[in-house]
């Protein structure tokens, strides 16, 4: 690419997974396009280097700010009452590598009023992720699920934050008819709701087959507590696929009117949700505008931009 800047990334795109290997494949892919080259090793000669929360080496960073590269830290934690050691050693780094770094771009205002605290770095700005309107979107193939109301839930990981155990609570709620859909590792958790018959494990899936999924079903089930910024809401509300959630963390920002609390009554909120599913769904679509990859990578690229005619 001829005449462009390049930025490495610390986190690899070519892996599997969501979070933020999902949102490094989106920069990735979008980035180019505003006259950015991006680099696949962190230690490569580049002009920015884009680090990934905790995934960076201290002494690489290091070597680059002594080159001149600018660096800029993506924050997608967050902090938490009585965390495990591994927690505060994982935040003490993220703490430390924040000290080299030139700017701080937030996941989210939550993550900004979380996290700021403990990071010293003053310069600051909030971006949401993006999502790929160009692979979740609600025109594409579809698959015949059975059941109704059809509920799916997407789950990378089985920590306990993302509270798995409300899937049963769910199940308490829904009629004989229903079924839910699981998407990723939520087997590993082994939990007693996965027995019932109207669960259907499916397991880990590629972003094309997620997006089928979610154009097929009638609402995303989301009682994950304080996530940051997470991906699943914002490519559910891409899809028209309304959002049924835990109010907490960065989802709140995120949804908006696109989708439905929970209120205390996962019952109710069901029949709430399906009742004024085709305004939710409509509404979602509009929201899921603001977080394209195309407005978000742009929003990076201005970033980056900025630090470099400042150099």
């Amino acid at each position: 690419m001829k005449g462009a800047r390049r930025v490495g990334l610390t986190l690899g795109v070519a892996e599997p997974g969501g979070g933020s290997r999902s949102f490094a494949r989106v920069l990735a892919d979008w980035l180019p396009r505003y006259g950015f080259e991006v680099a696949s090793d962190p230690a490569e000669p580049c002009d920015v280097l884009l680090v990934f929360a905790h995934f960076a080496d201290y002494r690489t960073l290091k070597r680059q700010k002594a080159r001149g590269v600018k660096l800029v830290h993506r924050i997608d934690e967050r902090l938490e009452p009585n965390e495990s050691r591994a927690r505060r050693k994982k935040h003490a780094f993220i703490a430390k590598l924040n000290t080299l770094v030139d700017v701080t771009v937030f996941q989210s205002r939550f993550a900004q009023d979380n996290m700021s605290p403990i990071l010293s770095c003053p310069r600051s700005r909030v971006i949401h992720n993006g999502v790929d309107p160009a692979l979740f979107s609600a025109d594409g193939p579809a698959p015949p699920l059975e059941g109704r109301p059809r509920a799916l839930h997407v789950s990378w990981s089985v920590g306990e934050s993302k509270r798995l155990d409300r899937i049963g609570g769910l199940l308490d709620a829904l009629p004989r008819e229903a079924r839910v859909y699981l998407v990723g590792r939520q087997a590993e958790a082994d939990l007693p709701f996965l027995a019932d018959p109207r669960v259907r494990v499916l397991g880990v899936k590629s972003r094309e087959e997620v997006a089928s999924l979610m154009r097929g079903s009638d609402f995303l089930f989301f009682p994950s507590e304080f996530d940051p910024c997470p991906n699943t809401v914002i490519e559910a509300m891409a899809c028209g696929l309304p959002v049924l959630y835990h109010p907490s963390g960065g989802t709140v920002e995120l949804v908006g009117d696109a989708g439905v609390p929970f209120s205390g009554s996962l019952e109710t909120d069901v029949n709430r949700l399906l009742t004024e599913r085709p305004a939710l769904s409509a509404r979602g679509l509009a929201r899921a505008q603001e977080f394209s990859a195309e407005r978000v990578a742009a929003r990076y690229a201005e970033v980056m931009r900025d630090l470099l005619e400042d150099a």
